[in-house]
Order: C-alpha cells, then sequence, then structure tokens
C-alpha cells in the first residue's frame, strides 16, 4: 500500500491489532482530524515516507523514527496537544521541506531546541503560532531574531467548515529579511492599525 487517507473519521487507533499489512511502500499517510493520541508502532516501518498528515488530532509526541525518515518532505502535525519532539528533527539532510506544529502546546525546551536547530536547517518553512513564540522570548528574556524558514501567524477555524482553518500571517512575516524585526516586536515597527 502507497497511500492511506482517513481524514475526519473520528479513528482512535489506525491499525488493528495483528495487522499483518506492510507498509514499507507508504509514500502519503493522511490521518487529519481524527481522535488519534498516539502514531502506530508500525509508522517505524514506513521508510518510504513523503507525506505525514496528522494535524487536528489529540497527539501528545511524534515518535523518534521520523527523524530517520530521509524521504519525508511534508510533516503537519498542527493542533494536537504535543509539548515535546524528537531531538533533530529539523537536523536533516534537506529531506524535509515543510513542518506546521501551530496549535501545540510546545514546551519551553522544545520551543528553543526547535529554533536553535531551525538556524541551520534546510527546511523552507516552520510553521508556529504566536503563543509558542512567546514562549521562547519568556524563555530567552529577550527577543531575538527568528530563522528565516520560521513563519508564525494563527490558526483560525472556518465557520462555515470546522475542519478546515486558516493561517493568519501578518505582512510583515511574509518576505521578511533575515534580521528585519516584525510589526509588534519589541523594538520593531509600531502597529499602523
Amino acid at each position: 500500500m502507497e497511500r492511506l487517507e482517513a481524514h475526519g473519521n473520528a479513528l482512535r487507533e489506525l491499525i488493528p491489532g495483528g495487522s499483518q499489512a506492510r507498509w514499507d511502500n507508504m509514500v502519503n499517510l493522511k490521518l487529519m482530524g481524527n481522535r488519534l493520541t498516539e502514531l502506530p508502532e508500525e509508522l517505524s516501518q514506513m521508510t518510504s515516507l513523503r507525506t505525514l498528515l496528522v494535524a487536528g488530532n489529540q497527539l501528545k509526541t511524534l515518535p523518534e523514527c521520523i527523524t530517520k525518515f530521509r524521504k519525508l518532505e511534508w510533516l503537519f502535525a498542527y493542533n494536537n496537544a504535543i509539548t515535546d519532539l524528537p531531538a533533530g528533527l529539523l537536523k536533516g539532510d534537506g529531506w524535509l521541506d515543510r513542518v506546521m506544529l501551530e496549535g501545540n502546546p510546545l514546551s519551553k525546551p522544545t520551543v528553543e531546541a526547535l529554533l536553535a536547530d531551525a538556524v541551520d536547517t534546510k527546511v523552507k518553512v516552520v510553521s508556529l503560532d504566536l503563543a509558542q513564540v512567546r514562549a521562547h522570548v519568556a524563555a530567552t528574556t529577550k527577543w531575538s531574531d527568528l530563522p528565516a524558514c520560521v513563519s508564525v501567524g494563527s490558526l483560525v477555524h472556518s465557520p462555515e467548515a470546522p475542519q478546515y482553518y486558516m493561517k493568519l500571517v501578518r505582512a510583515s512575516q511574509l518576505h521578511r529579511e533575515p534580521g528585519t524585526l516584525a510589526i509588534g516586536e519589541p523594538s520593531g515597527p509600531a502597529d499602523p492599525e
């Protein structure tokens, strides 16, 4: 099997016990909008995985094995209950392209490690929310320039379709040169209202 898409099915577990399925050819695993609290052990067998979309579940952590997936390009894990991430998540050899983590109560040490790794990463986009960045600022007691790959915004539910989200990003974050202060940042430009 190369693709499994099970969006919005209120799943609490993905793979029933005793499953004999082979997972090493899995390329796309899309499990957004379920009730998963953990990812299955079989995830470690999915070494061909390119897309892992687990947003909108109840995950508390991501397994260490995802740091070994050399083909993984997209990791969307926003709106879960994740507090800690595997060490070195962003330290791959350019294989990971987008990591979306908004809406998770990431611990201060996790945010610190993530932002430190983002400085030298080849990841194009690391999406965080304002609360996570504020946790970073509170942990360091000073504002530091965020790495260029970090996109900060707020996720907003769509009123017509609550299973969908929109990300609001200030224009000053869209094409910001490294070292350019963002609106609302201490010592940054004032919000024009």
